[in-house]
């Protein structure tokens, strides 16, 4: 987390309380990375549900 500095850490504390209300409120499994720079900074290690990084996916079947 070092790499992030002082905005991206609470960049990522502000998304950790929002996914974890969700899953508390709304009972959410998971979350979707949809082709933005979330995945920069989210993940399943620190992310309170597992997350869905949907650019991963589109590298992987660009480059078969």
């Amino acid at each position: 987390m070092e790499r992030l500095g002082l905005m991206g850490r609470m960049g990522l504390e502000f998304f950790k309380i929002v996914i974890s209300y969700m899953k508390a409120k709304e009972g959410i499994e998971g979350i979707i990375l949809g082709c933005t720079e979330l995945s920069l900074l989210l993940n399943d290690i620190v992310s309170p549900v597992p997350c869905l990084d949907t650019r991963k996916y589109i590298y992987q079947n660009y480059y078969r």
